[in-house]
């Protein structure tokens, strides 16, 4: 065979593009092989604590291939020993659980299985390499603004515009500097001054590994795999969106412009879209997207492509909705084993209107029509196409259904009532069991005996008030017996039902979930006590960004089940001599609120309100708590100070250890927090107007419509606050064209304050908010809602765009 051949049989099997499940399927058979393979050479690898011991051996070269397979696998996926193998800190050992395999048998024909696989595991990181990783740069400089540089061991390099990086090469950006990194795949990384971070890829994920500072990535659509930024503390994956990641000493933050973005992090995942925001550290006060990317060279573009979404999504918001539905003809054809049950509305006619929107704004806003005419956009459109195509056929109700056996979930079904013939047509060739019967269109094993069930008179009372968007789950089928049987004092034990309903309300669109449990509610799930008058609010003025208050049953009870649960709280009352429970929680009265009111730099103005029903002993707890600590950290250097004005006695808690102080006040009966004595002040006067958040004009407008006075928990979060000030500075700027100040001030003006609200009752919890018509925002348009539901669901007979998408 010449050279030429074999490089062109090369080439043909580099752009193959495999079945990811047949590769994945591929790789965890020779992953089981090597695991079984290390026992008889070393050990197997159960913990990061075994891997860390092979780090020497790593470096030095001398592992066996087998082994060095496992290790690199294992650096794939945990950051902590990725950190550790390179030698950057001391990281933390996660003890992992061992996985039993099965034996394999040592007849003939798995004696030769084995041979093979063996073969397979000496060679395959080699075969991986030529196979899938690709070669040469993982990066190229598209442009620099100051200075950047490679970082080594043995130096700096300066790096120009058009220079390639490698394989996990370091790059640095200097003070004042800012660099534009282009992928392989055409995704651009904007790094921000003082950032460290490495680009790295293999042959089913591309990743940015930040270790410091910011970055603004416009991610091209993925073709298999994702596009991933890593911190030390969270993990962004996505298909291809516009977001913004940065790092800091306190933790990282994650803001996202346009798209979906799925982080990982301690706490656990979270799914983000436009205009969202995450960070890992409660202490990191929220912000908003537009201050988070404000330094970006690109932040016009963002900001004005957002406010170009927010004014379309008022235009679709204001489409009318389908009529609400006070009956069913198919939850007949369910089987009485459904524990997913979810309707929705057939929204043909309202995807063609919002279609017709974006089409209309398109031409008028250069900023949008770049967006809407770039591929992701694309192929969102040709799935909304598809999606309506096949409505066009269907009726005004869409049923999807999950039947359950053995608390295992089965394949979903999908019936709709048949308007029009030809759904079977258009679905042909696909392997979905497509049906049509009696004047209906199923996918899926249809049943009977849903209506006589328990859940399914549950779901039918639903629609005797009306449905709009039902989604409804029978959790005593769907949780394991294991956690049922637990008598948890989180009192998920007897949860029965997740109920969760979107349909207009005297006129208005509201959404609303409701958990229920089989009897009254118990442990920390009857914290939360009926709706009841919330005096701490009062001290929240109309300009805060986010406020939260909540009533509770019996602070004390609370304090008692939390201090049984961990030894930490006897260390503290021995040490202390502050019994929690008799002294601080008994102290208290039902109610608190949270609140981010005021500027947030450079200080966040946050503040904490808390009924007290006696000041004197609670303070007298502090103070208990203030002298201990002094003595067990005396390099801490805290101190308690107080001042006596106007009748009030105001104290001040300070720590070398902390930037920040705790400035507090007891007044009328309520305990005031705040970083400063002047937001302690604002807070009183406010409330001595009732100049509030709850007398504000836009606080009311968000409230139901329904016979309840008061609320049992509710959330108030107002972007425009947050917005409006970054939004003033761009608009002051040279730099911003008439049409981009437009769309920017729209951002604020169509951005509504959010207002969440629940209700405790005695064997359930009620929450709720307004909500946009049916369902159908630009998420949804996105892949974030009922749209993809159904693509995915009919992924097969939609092709490529919806199985990528």
């Amino acid at each position: 065979m010449s050279n030429q051949d074999f490089d062109r049989i090369l080439n043909s099997i580099r752009e193959e593009d495999p079945d990811p499940a047949v590769v994945e399927a591929a790789a965890e058979r020779v992953h089981a092989r090597l695991e079984m393979r290390s026992v008889d050479m070393g050990g197997r690898l159960n913990s990061c604590e075994d891997f860390r011991a092979l780090a020497d051996a790593y470096r030095e070269g001398k592992l066996s291939d087998a082994r060095h397979m496992l290790v690199e696998d294992h650096l794939h996926s945990c950051v902590a020993c990725r950190r550790f193998f390179r030698g950057d800190e001391k990281a933390p050992v996660v003890v992992m659980a061992s996985q039993t395999r099965s034996k394999v048998g040592v007849v003939l024909p798995w004696a030769i299985a084995a041979v093979v696989l063996l073969a397979a595991g000496l060679t395959l990181p080699e075969y991986f390499n030529v196979l899938f990783a690709p070669s040469g740069a993982r990066a190229t400089v598209a442009s620099i603004d100051g200075e950047a540089y490679k970082v080594a061991s043995n130096g700096l390099t300066l790096l120009t515009a058009g220079a390639s990086v490698a394989e996990n090469e370091q790059v640095r950006t200097a003070k004042g500097s800012r660099a534009v990194l282009k992928l392989r795949d055409g995704s651009l990384v904007e790094v921000a001054e003082r950032s460290d971070l490495r680009v790295s890829e293999g042959w089913r994920r591309k990743l940015v590994s930040l270790e410091r500072g910011s970055v603004m990535v416009e991610a091209a659509k993925q073709r298999q795999g994702t596009l991933d930024i890593s911190t030390p503390d969270c993990l962004v994956s996505v298909k291809g969106t516009i977001f913004g990641v940065s790092r800091g000493l306190k933790g990282s933050r994650v803001s996202v412009v346009e798209g979906e973005v799925r982080v990982d992090k301690s706490t656990g995942v979270v799914l983000l879209h436009r205009g969202d925001q995450t960070a890992t550290n409660p202490t990191m006060a929220p912000t908003s997207v537009a201050e988070d990317i404000s330094w970006s060279a690109n932040s016009d573009k963002y900001l004005s492509l957002l406010g170009e979404l927010a004014a379309i999504q008022k235009k679709i918001d204001a489409i009318p909705g389908p009529e609400m539905r006070y009956s069913s003809k198919l939850t007949a054809l369910l089987p009485a084993n459904t524990a997913v049950f979810v309707s929705m509305p057939n929204l043909a006619s309202t995807l063609t209107e919002a279609n017709a929107i974006f089409e209309e704004r398109a031409k008028q806003s250069p900023v949008l029509n770049q967006w809407w005419n770039a591929e992701g956009a694309k192929r969102v459109r040709a799935i909304v196409e598809q999606v309506r195509a096949i409505s066009d056929h269907l009726g005004e109700e869409i049923v999807i259904a999950v039947p359950s056996s053995a608390g295992q979930l089965q394949a979903p079904i999908m019936v709709a009532e048949e308007t029009r013939p030809g759904v079977k047509q258009l679905l042909t060739g696909t392997p979905l069991n497509v049906e049509e019967r009696n004047g209906f269109v199923s996918i899926g094993n249809t049943g009977s005996g849903f209506e006589s069930s328990e859940f399914g008179k549950r779901v039918l009372q639903s629609y005797s008030t009306g449905a709009g968007w039902l989604f409804a789950a029978d959790m005593e089928q769907i949780l394991p017996p294991a956690v049922r049987d637990s008598k948890d004092p989180s009192g998920m034990d007897n949860l029965r039902y997740v109920i969760v309903e979107r349909k207009p309300n005297l006129g208005r669109e509201e959404t609303s979930a409701t958990v229920s449990f089989r009897g009254d509610r118990t442990g920390f799930a009857n914290w939360i006590a009926a709706p009841a008058p919330m005096g701490t609010l009062d001290f929240v003025t109309p300009e805060a960004t986010f406020a939260a208050s909540f009533v509770v049953n019996n602070p004390a009870a609370l304090l008692g089940q939390l201090t049984s649960l961990s030894s930490a709280f006897e260390a503290f009352e021995t040490s202390t001599g502050v019994n929690v429970r008799n002294d601080m929680a008994a102290s208290l009265g039902g109610e608190a609120t949270v609140a981010v009111d005021g500027p947030l730099l450079p200080t966040p103005s946050w503040k904490v309100a808390v009924e007290v029903n006696n000041p004197a002993r609670l303070e007298w707890s502090i103070e208990q708590v203030v002298k201990t600590a002094q003595q067990q950290t005396p390099d801490a250097h805290i101190q308690l100070t107080n001042e006596t004005s106007d009748g009030l006695t105001y104290y001040t808690l300070t720590s070398t250890k902390s930037p920040v102080a705790v400035n507090y006040v007891f007044t009328d009966g309520y305990l005031l927090m705040a970083p400063n004595r002047n937001l302690l002040t604002v807070a009183m006067e406010a409330r001595r107007k009732g100049d509030t958040l709850a007398n504000s004009v836009t606080f009311r407008a968000q409230l139901p419509q329904n016979g309840q006075a008061n609320f049992s928990a509710l959330a108030w979060y107002n972007a425009s606050a947050a917005i409006a000030p970054m939004a003033e500075q761009l608009t002051a700027t040279k730099f911003l064209t008439d049409d981009q100040k437009k769309a920017l001030a729209g951002l604020t003006a169509d951005k509504k304050p959010t207002l969440i609200y629940a209700y405790a009752e005695k064997d359930r919890i009620i929450a709720a908010t307004r909500g946009s018509f049916g369902g159908l925002s630009l998420d949804t348009l996105a892949g974030a809602g009922g749209t993809a539901f159904l693509g995915q669901l009919l992924a097969p007979a939609l092709g490529s765009h919806a199985a990528s998408h």
